[in-house]
């Protein structure tokens, strides 16, 4: 309790100091976030994985002494994955490799990255002056700070935060610009697009958050002033991000195996090295018609997980989705006493995002270290 009351304090205190000079504010918010993340990782010395020991080590050393057409996938197929973002961590270790501890705070970095970008929406939402405003921020990163996919990945080289954090910092400018400032800036559009585009790039599973954004977008362009013309900027922002961080991966497996995706789309692409299927990993979808419609209940209630194995209780996924129920019920209740309901715009796009983001995830992939963004 005492612990809360002191958090609470201090985050009343650098919240005040918003008002009088913003770039302090962020500076002090931000290293805190990334000092709190570091040492996290080094407490939880989290990285233990199979991906780590098959092919996260293995992907940087082979792409940075030039293996391909050597080795023959060493690391299974995940051998010819981008290896840039694997890079980082090779090096540390490279380097770094008698200091264990630097590596994990590094590493944590990330996981502070992505919760300051999430602090910094959580407060559009929340009233700063007010004791309620101030709880509501404190307590909305304590649930976004011990969700399942985010935690159990702190300091792992899963790269599933770091893309996060670039849907959620694009997710933060173009909310903040739209809504708030209400200005529709040009460049904010470019680079929010260039920052989904690289996650992407990075991180093909980031392809859900370049696609509910986008569509996200597109409803709710009576909000944006030259709403064509900024969407089709960001887009074309959206691919040079892409292609800047793969464009050189797509052509060097296009020259190799005569498929820019490879190992995946080969169904299209007929690469001679692969069956002519679309890989795909169909573990963790729903069973049924009936798990569809009501995967966060089994999501809430599934205690062990099929990923690692994991014993997981976290009923959060199931009671989000019975308030959201309610919530839909109750607006519909007052649009048929009343004939109008009203829901803000910028908590109506959140809504829509989450939504849209859930719904191609639980088609594209169901695997819950991907669905960080959506379960913040």
């Amino acid at each position: 309790m005492a612990g809360l009351c002191l958090g609470l304090k201090a985050l009343k205190g650098i919240l005040c100091m918003n008002r009088t000079n913003t770039m302090r504010f962020n500076l002090i918010f931000l290293s805190l976030f990334l000092i709190f993340g570091g040492l996290l990782s080094v407490i939880l010395q989290y990285e233990l994985s199979w991906d780590f020991a098959n092919y996260h080590y293995y992907n940087p050393w082979a792409f940075l002494n030039d293996r391909m057409g050597y080795d023959i996938a060493a690391g299974a197929l995940n051998s010819y994955l981008n290896p840039l973002m694997d890079i980082p961590l090779y090096l540390l270790i490279k380097y770094f490799n008698d200091y264990p501890k630097f590596i994990m705070f590094m590493q944590g970095i990330w996981a502070g990255l992505l919760l300051f970008s999430f602090f910094k929406l959580a407060v559009l939402y929340f009233d700063r002056d007010s004791l309620k405003g101030k709880i509501g921020i404190f307590l909305t990163l304590l649930i976004a700070l011990t969700g399942n996919a985010f935690f159990l990945q702190i300091g792992t080289s899963s790269n599933e935060i770091p893309i996060a954090f670039l849907v959620m910092t694009a997710l933060y400018l173009l909310i903040k610009d739209i809504f708030f400032d209400k200005r529709s800036r040009l460049w904010i559009f470019i680079v929010a697009g260039f920052l989904l585009g690289s996650a992407m790039g990075l991180k093909l599973t980031g392809v859900i958050y370049c696609l509910s954004i986008g569509l996200s977008l597109i409803l709710f362009y009576k909000q944006i002033d030259k709403p064509w013309q900024k969407i089709s900027l960001f887009a074309l922002a959206g691919l040079c991000g892409f292609l800047v961080f793969n464009g050189f991966w797509m052509w060097k497996m296009w020259q190799e195996f005569q498929n820019p995706f490879f190992p995946f789309a080969n169904e299209l692409f007929k690469s001679e090295f692969l069956p002519e299927v679309n890989i795909s990993d169909n573990r963790f979808f729903p069973k049924n018609n009936f798990e569809m419609l009501l995967f966060p209940l089994f999501l809430g209630f599934n205690f062990v997980r099929l990923e690692g194995l994991m014993f997981v209780v976290d009923y959060r996924p199931a009671l989000v989705f019975i308030l959201f129920i309610i919530y839909v019920l109750k607006k519909l209740v007052c649009y048929i006493r009343c004939k109008k309901v009203e829901i803000k715009p910028d908590f109506s796009f959140l809504i829509i995002f989450t939504l849209i983001s859930f719904i191609l995830w639980e088609a594209i992939f169901s695997i819950t270290r991907y669905y960080i963004v959506i379960e913040m």
